[in-house]
């Protein structure tokens, strides 16, 4: 047992923004540390893409997918982390044998949370529990905003979205996540101190019956063999390089992320009138403006590109 190197299985979430930051990861631990790591995908976000992400990655990193499990009971209109977080549950026997599998060829260590978004959405999440006790009605309708340690007070309309409806079992959800989360030995998120500053601080104090948070980002897609150094630099990046320290604003959904037309003419006005420079990444509108089919309909099996 002490002879054998470390393993580290990772559960990834549906979305190639959080498979990627995982994998790179993984790298990071073989590299500096002479970690294998086995990462564990849903059969329900399989693409050729992913598939080919995966098949690239170095031989300490394998992958297993898990098997599909059957979410034909819940409407149609349940919201993407409804579907997510069922899967995950529904998926809990097979990850078990998965996980006893490894546990006798390999030597598996650590308990953490890997969050792959940013520390004032990780405040939140854990403050949920509490701040579902303490709000009688619906965030959007408070008259202050709510207001957490090291975060920017957030007016609660612009709350997010899955939360704002508390009798929807999305938000359910969230809230048992937000108990979960306390539960592990560490918490991993993909963000970095410069960035968030007042809250990357307030998380390294220690909080009794909360665990250690430490920031670890940006965790990113950088291999070298994935850049043509024949190739000319994207336009986007030329005009980024003569741009003031600090001046442009980074603007991007995720992976998963779409918008209606009518929302996306507005954001761009928005960043218009604001004056500011802004990079956004931009994808196809979407009519109905909701991520679940970009995750769980068979369009989403269809790769945009070569």
């Amino acid at each position: 047992e002490a002879g054998r190197p470390p393993h580290v299985a990772m559960l990834v979430t549906p979305g190639m923004g959080h498979l990627i930051p995982l994998a790179e990861l993984a790298k990071r631990l073989a590299a500096r540390h002479g970690a294998t790591a086995t990462l564990i995908t849903f059969a329900s976000t399989a693409s050729a893409t992913q598939r080919a992400f995966l098949a690239s990655l170095p031989p300490a990193i394998t992958s297993l997918s898990l098997p599909p499990v059957d979410l034909s009971d819940l409407p149609p209109s349940a919201a993407i982390e409804t579907l997510m977080s069922e899967e995950c549950a529904r998926a809990v026997p097979a990850l078990t044998a998965i996980l006893s599998g490894l546990k006798n060829t390999t030597r598996l260590v650590a308990r953490c949370l890997f969050f792959p978004t940013n520390l004032h959405v990780l405040t939140l999440i854990l403050h949920l529990p509490e701040l579902d006790a303490s709000v009688p009605g619906e965030f959007r309708d408070l008259a202050e905003p709510v207001r957490l340690p090291g975060c920017v007070p957030i007016p609660g309309p612009d709350i997010l979205s899955p939360l704002q409806d508390k009798s929807d079992p999305c938000y359910r959800w969230m809230v048992h996540h937000g108990r979960r989360y306390r539960d592990a030995e560490a918490i991993l998120v993909n963000s970095f101190d410069a960035v968030e500053p007042d809250v990357a601080r307030a998380l390294r104090a220690p909080e009794p019956g909360r665990p250690p948070v430490y920031a670890i980002g940006p965790l990113i897609k950088t291999d070298a063999a994935d850049v043509d150094t024949d190739a000319p630099r994207e336009a986007c990046l030329e005009w980024l390089d003569r741009q003031p320290p600090r001046s442009v604003i980074f603007v991007s959904f995720g992976s998963g992320g779409s918008l209606p037309a009518e929302q996306m003419r507005e954001l761009a006005l928005g960043l218009e009138l604001s004056g500011q420079r802004f990079l956004w990444v931009v994808r196809s509108p979407s009519d109905e403006g909701a991520v679940n089919a970009n995750y769980y309909d068979a369009e989403s099996k269809r790769d945009p590109l070569p």
